[in-house]
């Protein structure tokens, strides 16, 4: 991905949006929520604290039906129930429980609702993860994690190119691994549990320390108390129901799944698509070049 930039690969989108005055919460993590570590309210003098926590798709089913096409927000007073402020701002919005200008004194300033439209009208009622048992709360802590620090974008990437992808997993690592050691030369280039909590809140998994720490276990395979970078990248490498969902999504590239694969026009369009990947015309796709293919599809691989 080094050699592409990450440029103009397509994230999930964006399919909810939830308003909290906690910065830290694992149940929305393991729900598949991320912060975006910025309160609403930064810089007023009355405001409370309020994070955004956004959810994207999970899948190509709900991308289609869920994703966000549009948000608003509306200004008044909220406790006048006649007043435009709690009228939608069209057709399918979404209110987004909370308010953005929450003030410590109610009458100092006036009340923001934030206001979401998906593809498909649905009922504004979240589907919340909570009362699972130990062992299904953790699988589900891990699988959020694997997948938002594959998504995961820094601002400063951003920045470099407004179409970039996700930041490369062993930038990210080395962004919060101890560089140098005065008299341990085997800490450099790892993590402790601290630094990973830092990590974390970057990607916008703002958990407890417990959770924190489990994640740490989970990925510490060495058990000496210290994250490698080996160790941080065989964490977030695709699992096998990844691995199939990058099956399918390769195929839906070539056109396959619209027809049946011995189709002349089928067959006709699966060659015109390799022909423009396969950029030394050797008839074969080395690793740079079908990096570049699933990056295309939303795929985001780690170095080899």
């Amino acid at each position: 991905r080094r050699s592409q930039g990450g440029s103009g690969v397509r994230l999930k989108p964006v399919v909810d949006i939830v308003l909290s005055n906690k910065l830290v919460d694992s149940a929305l993590v393991i729900a598949g929520y991320t912060c975006l570590n910025k309160s609403t309210n930064k810089g007023t003098i009355t405001g409370k604290s309020q994070y955004l926590w956004v959810r994207r798709a999970f899948n190509n089913e709900e991308e289609e039906k869920d994703a966000l096409v549009d948000i608003a927000v509306t200004k008044g007073n909220k406790k006048d129930l006649d007043n435009h402020i709690h009228k939608p701002p069209g057709r399918g919005f979404i209110q987004v429980s909370g308010d953005m200008n929450h003030s410590i004194i109610a009458s100092f300033s006036a009340n923001i609702f934030l206001w979401f439209r998906p593809i498909t009208p649905r009922s504004a009622e979240k589907d919340w993860r909570y009362g699972v048992s130990e062992d299904e709360r953790n699988y589900e802590l891990e699988q959020r994690a694997r997948r938002a620090i594959r998504q995961f974008v820094s601002p400063a990437d951003l920045n470099f190119s407004p179409r970039g992808g996700p930041t490369d997993f062993a930038v990210l690592f080395n962004r919060h691994a101890t560089n140098k050691s005065s008299y341990d030369s085997s800490r450099v280039g790892t993590v402790n549990v601290t630094q990973f909590g830092s990590l974390l809140k970057e990607v916008g998994l703002n958990i407890n320390s417990q959770d924190i720490r489990h994640l740490m276990h989970r990925i510490d395979t060495s058990g000496n108390g210290r994250m490698s970078r080996e160790e941080f990248l065989s964490f977030v490498q695709l699992n096998d129901d990844q691995l199939d969902e990058v099956a399918v999504k390769i195929r839906e590239f070539f056109g396959a799944s619209r027809g049946m694969v011995g189709d002349k026009k089928v067959l006709k369009a699966i060659r015109q698509r390799f022909k423009r990947l396969d950029a030394d015309a050797d008839g074969i796709l080395d690793i740079d070049e079908f990096r570049q293919m699933v990056q295309m599809v939303g795929i985001f691989l780690t170095e080899p």
